[in-house]
């Protein structure tokens, strides 16, 4: 950016690099103003030596003379869509009224010498038509206004402008929309969009084209107002080309089979699969599925967060320090692990030491599952 300061020293400029230009009170620092004076890099700002104007350069190639007199510029930007033309080489921006006084006019007079002078020409290009998915919208929703803000700080999309309305300071800072209504026009408007897309994203066209595996197709018949099934069935090539805008042939005709198939009654919506629940960790969820739940606390309690250190408890652990004293509970929690242990060793093609210290003994019958002693059993003491 660029600083410059008024002789009487009571203002400071500063020209940003997006081409807004803004007034402080100085030495206090209360802004007076902010302005989007340019299209890019504001490059040199300098006042006249009367204080009244401020002269800005920028690499939008043009050249502004703003008079810090008149309260929000509000002159600035009605000369600039008249663009009064005094000679060939000269243009005036800035306030065009004529003041009262010999001083004034003299001021006046000083603005005009100087632009005469300027090499090269000082050329105004006028502002081009912006046509962005943003610009569309706002002129939908009566904010056109805002249209060159938004495209000054290369808001062009609306994924951009669904990230930006979350804060009333970034429409305010970044955007300088500063009326308060308007700010919250905008994110409702918005937001309501976004409802609408969510809802939309999971209608039955939606679950249709994810059943047919060509879901990135979603927003085109979001889009095209396609969202239920009865909708579909009517939907010929000519459509899917020119509206839904499938331009893969596969995809057209991967399209086209299974509307045929949905008009002969082919076609069953997918159940969703069942949400699982989710355990802070791998030991409490083989606890809950093999029913002994209950024990949750005395393992947090131990520290036994995963199943390499749950698979080495013996018998004896299990007694002294999880404190499950009822033998049919420990004989299950035991059985569970070995088969466990076995799944294990299958799916990582390695053998797994069992649990207890000694090798297995292949002679030894497997202790059944079914010889559990009932959860109603008494403590061994008993």
């Amino acid at each position: 950016f660029c600083m410059a300061f008024s002789p009487n020293e009571n203002i400071l400029a500063i020209g940003h690099a997006n081409g807004a230009i803004s007034l402080w009170e100085f030495p206090v620092l209360n802004m007076i103003i902010t302005r989007q004076i340019h299209t890019k890099y504001v490059r040199s700002l300098v006042f006249s030596t009367n204080n009244k104007y401020l002269f800005s350069c920028s690499s939008d190639g043009n050249i502004n003379i703003l008079d810090v007199t008149d309260p929000g510029w509000e002159s600035y930007k009605a000369e600039k869509k008249k663009l009064k033309e005094k000679n060939k080489n000269s243009i005036i921006i800035g306030n065009n009224n004529n003041d009262s006084g010999d001083n004034n006019n003299n001021n006046d007079d000083f603005v005009e010498t100087i632009v005469n002078k300027v090499e090269p020409k000082v050329i105004i290009k006028q502002d081009p038509v912006i046509n962005t998915e943003v610009s569309r919208y706002l002129k939908e929703i009566g904010l056109e206004e805002y249209s060159e803000n938004l495209d000054n700080a290369n808001i062009k999309t609306m994924e951009q402008l669904k990230t930006l309305i979350k804060s009333d300071e970034n429409l305010k800072i970044k955007l300088n929309i500063l009326k308060i209504g308007h700010v919250k026009r905008l994110q409702k408007k918005v937001r309501d969009m976004i409802e609408k897309e969510d809802k939309l994203l999971n209608s039955d066209v939606s679950i249709w084209l994810d059943s047919i595996k060509i879901g990135e197709y979603k927003k085109n018949f979001i889009d095209a107002n396609i969202t239920t099934l009865d909708q579909l069935k009517t939907l010929d090539e000519s459509f899917i080309k020119g509206t839904i805008k499938i331009e893969k042939t596969g995809h057209v005709k991967k399209v086209l089979l299974h509307i045929r198939k949905l008009n002969n009654g082919l076609y069953a919506p997918p159940k969703p699969e069942p949400v699982k629940p989710k355990y802070e960790n791998e030991v409490i969820e083989f606890l809950h599925e093999i029913g002994l739940e209950e024990y949750i606390p005395n393992f947090k309690d131990e520290g036994l967060d995963s199943m390499d250190e749950v698979f080495t408890l013996s018998d004896d652990d299990l007694k002294n320090y999880i404190k499950m004293t009822k033998l049919g509970h420990r004989k299950k929690f035991l059985s569970s692990i070995k088969s466990k242990m076995n799944v294990s060793s299958e799916n990582e093609n390695e053998k797994i030491s069992p649990i207890a210290s000694t090798p297995p003994n292949n002679n030894k019958p497997p202790l059944p599952n079914k010889d559990y002693v009932s959860d109603d059993d008494n403590d061994d003491n008993d």
